[in-house]
């Protein structure tokens, strides 16, 4: 690591052309870079953050849309607040803890009792990490209690673990008797010194909520948060929607009941997609999602382009790398710096802004990626139409992969269902105007079910246009009206282009 550490770009010479302005990357996790991290950029255009500190703890979005940068920017934070403590958890540390639990019960029930075992897990891990409350005897006794279950605890340890014994992964509790006798009440005979984790549960779930209100802190705030769940997650699989739905079941009752009082809260950051088919599986999901979700949407209705939350987003970056590599910057709207904005014909008669979001589903993640290899390019800033052009046309395939990732968790043999549907869309393509009809016979003929008309529509991945020309985007809260068969169907701006790249 010294080695890498020592590496840096070459000093910049203001030559006035991109090449070395890194606005950021379309993944989250790579952020950090060069000494920044996500909170020199992220701002909470939203609100976000407000909602969380009330009763929201789903937060739910298109994939590209921030749900990951929340996840990052509270471990962030954490690394460089005294007073906040986070702790993650992904779809893979669920399923290495349920090989290393091994229990043969039935897949609802387990994973019911992995959620809450792993929530307080992380708890543990969390106080174990404040100093204030060090010399206390139920900080020693927590502490002794991770050390005598190291590979039970603490997830970096578990990969170097042998649980061939059933003995093995048996709790041992005996730190706990002489200081929770109270909390351990009578869950785990005295006589015992080992319990499997489950029977453990309600004595750690005391002894944990007791810790968390202990008296020196109050001031520290400790959260739970659940990312990457859609990972190998199938929408056409009853008992992978059961899984979230039980883990949104314990999450709420966590927050609501055992969690009150404290400064501790668990968070569930999950796709739209996938919260859309939980909403009314079950009598009381509606009204979780209801009560407790709070949705990404950055798309902004009859405002002035410079007021959006995508603009602001952008300007941050462009800010940020203008001034590390000592270029003038219009600091009121830095976009102006970097691109020629005014409306010509290259852009039909659009601002660049504008043109460029046509393309785009209105996600950070997009603009992103339209600007992910700029650093690398040459052009002259501010830049013109023909370098937008040539980005975007770098952007459109990358856009389709995107697109093809995100239908995975609609099928169970993905790769054949979403290989057909984006020949499919080819084919309608070659379209101007596409009725309804015309839709369903191409999906016949690609060996598609009908059903997927909807599918498609719900993606944004085919645009109803009525006789006046209007379009109705989903992501854009534009609903029509009236019967389907009286519209025609095109595809979005940033799938047509990947089929027809001279039409940029």
């Amino acid at each position: 690591m010294t080695f890498l550490n020592n590496i840096s770009r070459t000093t910049r010479v203001n030559t006035n052309t991109t090449k070395g302005i890194y606005l950021g990357t379309p993944e989250a996790e790579g952020e950090n870079r060069e000494g920044q991290s996500l909170i020199d950029f992220y701002e909470d255009y939203m609100g976000i953050l407000q909602d969380i500190k009330n009763e929201k703890f789903i937060i739910s979005g298109r994939k590209g849309s921030g749900k990951s940068a929340i996840v990052k920017y509270f471990r962030d934070h954490s690394s460089e607040d005294n007073e906040l403590y986070s702790a993650t958890v992904k779809h893979s540390d669920i399923v290495l803890e349920k090989a290393i639990q091994y229990y043969n019960e039935p897949e609802d029930d387990i994973y019911s009792h992995l959620y809450e075992w792993i929530i307080l897990t992380k708890f543990v891990y969390m106080l174990l990490q404040t100093t204030d409350v060090r010399s206390t005897k139920e900080y020693n006794a927590l502490l002794n209690f991770q050390k005598k279950n190291s590979g039970l605890l603490n997830v970096d340890e578990w990969k170097t673990l042998n649980f061939e014994k059933e003995h093995n992964r048996q709790i041992n509790f005996s730190p706990f008797k002489a200081v929770f006798q109270a909390e351990l009440g009578q869950t785990i005979k005295t006589t015992n010194i080992k319990a499997d984790f489950i029977s453990f549960i309600p004595a750690l779930r005391e002894i944990v909520m007791k810790m968390l209100r202990f008296q020196g802190l109050e001031r520290f705030n400790f959260i739970v948060l659940f990312d990457d769940l859609d990972i190998n997650f199938k929408l056409t699989r009853t008992v992978d929607k059961k899984r979230i739905l039980n883990l949104i079941r314990i999450t709420r009752d966590y927050n609501t009941q055992y969690l009150l009082r404290t400064n501790s809260k668990i968070l569930i950051f999950i796709r739209d997609d996938v919260s859309n088919q939980l909403v009314g599986t079950e009598a009381d999901k509606s009204k979780i999602f209801a009560s407790y979700e709070t949705r990404l949407n950055w798309y902004d209705d009859n405002i002035r382009e410079e007021d959006s939350m995508l603009r602001k987003f952008i300007n941050k970056r462009i800010q940020l790398a203008f001034n590390k590599l000592g270029l003038q910057c219009n600091k009121s709207d830095p976009w102006l710096s970097l691109i020629h904005n005014s409306p010509c014909e290259d852009y039909k008669d659009k601002t660049a802004f504008k043109f460029i979001l046509e393309f785009t589903y209105y996600l950070p993640r997009d603009i992103l990626l339209v600007f992910k290899d700029l650093e690398k390019k040459e052009f002259q800033i501010p830049m013109e139409p023909k370098d937008v052009k040539l980005l975007l046309k770098e952007y459109v395939k990358k856009k389709k992969d995107e697109i093809t990732d995100e239908l995975v968790i609609q099928f169970e043999d993905s790769n054949i269902e979403t290989e057909r549907i984006i020949e499919a869309l080819r084919e309608l393509s070659n379209n101007t105007y596409n009725t309804m009809k015309d839709v369903l016979s191409c999906l016949n003929n690609f060996g598609l079910n009908e059903n997927l008309f909807s599918l498609l529509l719900d993606y944004n991945l085919l645009v109803p246009r009525d006789e006046r020309g209007n379009l109705y985007y989903k992501y854009r809260n534009q609903e029509w009206s009236g019967d389907l068969t009286n519209y025609y169907f095109r595809l979005p701006k940033c799938l047509f282009c990947y089929y027809h790249e001279n039409q940029i």
